[in-house]
């Protein structure tokens, strides 16, 4: 769900999501793909939960680096598929960048209320919010602004312009967290009725 909402964001054109802005910068330095670079970015993300949760990161988290490889494959795979039906027109280029926007916030919400199998751009942000004692939609919100300001001053510095920040990022980085906000205690209570347990701790945040 969230390799698809990131490719529709991206094919719209008019900036790819935050998390994913560094990652297209050096997509576009060099020859490896975008959903590559998603990867090893993803890597060094799993890296830092590890630091910094230490003694609280469970051996299971590591599982996010074969899940993160599976989403960089289809991530490529879902931006082939996309790239023919991509619209011209502004206003369509919008719902295709809305659309994505609102498929990335549902993936994250399902990821938090489950507790388990982040990826780990939504893992490393659950982390900061867990050590900060911080709600994980503002630091989603804070953690995604700064990469795309990295992602700005990265493309200035390499190729004296900014590559795959627009307007469509700047949506997609305030959005993403504000929607999580808005349907996370839903699917909370949803995922605790389907699954017969009490609501995980994301209801709190």
């Amino acid at each position: 769900m969230l390799a698809i909402g990131l490719a529709f964001i991206t094919q719209s054109g008019l900036g790819t999501s935050a998390i994913g802005s560094p990652m297209w910068v050096f997509s576009v330095l060099t020859s490896l793909s975008f959903g590559m670079w998603n990867f090893i970015f993803n890597v060094a993300f799993v890296v830092l939960q590890w630091v910094l949760l230490r003694k609280d990161f469970p051996l299971w988290y590591w599982i996010q680096i074969p899940i993160a490889m599976f989403f960089s494959g289809i991530l490529d795979l879902t931006m082939n598929l996309l790239a023919p039906y991509v619209p011209q027109q502004y206003q369509a280029r919008l719902l295709f960048l809305f659309a994505g926007v609102f498929i990335v916030a549902v993936g994250v919400a399902f990821e938090v209320a489950t507790s388990k199998y982040f990826l780990p751009g939504e893992g490393i942000v659950s982390a900061i919010a867990k050590v900060g004692g911080w709600p994980f939609p503002k630091v989603k919100v804070i953690f995604d602004v700064s990469l795309v300001a990295f992602a700005i001053v990265a493309s200035l510095l390499l190729f004296g312009r900014v590559e795959g920040v627009r307007e469509g990022t700047v949506i997609a980085a305030v959005f993403t967290g504000v929607i999580v906000g808005w349907i996370q205690r839903p699917i909370d209570a949803a995922y605790a009725w389907f699954v017969g347990a009490p609501p995980s701790d994301a209801e709190s945040r």
